[in-house]
């Protein structure tokens, strides 16, 4: 018997956004309520809103679009790691994950539960907790294929040459932002996350699920 997490932002209007980046808008073109035959609505979002991964072409000019990316990039073994009480995650907190923590870290993708998760539903708040640099580097030499974060971006506000972004996308490191991780607790998980298929985007959108066996 297996337990399963949806570990989605819902996508709203009042959803909150990375500063300077849009907020979700919808149109109703057509509507029942109104008499008409259907219901039909348009949204404008962006691509980086709510849970959404980040492609190459995000920081790196050669770099891959979402729609090139392979879908089982997003489809692995994860492990969610509890950084609550951690203000930056740097290599100290990677290399101690990685010694405590016995995964084959090859495979296996890890989701930071940190003090973000009791932000998601507030407006933005530039001092979320997120790697640097060093944390970033040691990802990459771990070989750790995907990283995930509960709030909108994987690295802290304000650095104008986005280190880590390049850093992890440089190296095919998969990247998950806005994950929903109030709800879940530390440890193996199997997830599926996969972003919408837009041509040619730097990000995209995802619908993110945690899967887990009972008891374990």
């Amino acid at each position: 018997m297996r337990s399963h997490f949806d570990i989605s932002l819902p996508i709203h209007e009042g959803l909150v956004t990375y500063e300077g980046n849009p907020a979700p808008a919808r149109e109703w073109l057509t509507h029942l309520e109104k008499g008409d035959a259907a219901t039909v609505s348009h949204w404008a979002i962006g691509a980086h809103a709510g849970t959404h991964v980040d492609a190459p072409s995000h920081f790196l000019a050669s770099g891959a679009s979402v729609d090139e990316l392979p879908w089982d990039h997003f489809c692995r073994p994860v492990y969610v790691y509890d950084c609550e009480g951690t203000s930056l995650i740097d290599g100290a907190v990677i290399d101690r994950m990685c010694r405590d923590v016995v995964v084959d870290w090859s495979r296996t993708g890890v989701l930071f539960h940190t003090s973000n998760s009791a932000n998601l539903t507030k407006p933005f708040h530039s001092q979320f907790v997120a790697l640097n640099a060093s944390g970033a580097q040691a990802v990459v030499d771990h070989n750790i294929p995907l990283v995930g974060i509960d709030y909108l971006s994987i690295e802290a506000f304000g650095n104008p040459l986005f280190p880590v972004h390049k850093i992890l996308l440089s190296r095919n490191v998969a990247i998950i932002e806005g994950l929903d991780l109030s709800g879940v607790g530390a440890g193996p998980y199997e997830l599926q996350c996969l972003p919408i298929k837009l041509m040619g985007a730097d990000g995209a959108p995802a619908r993110a699920v945690l899967h887990r066996e009972v008891g374990q």
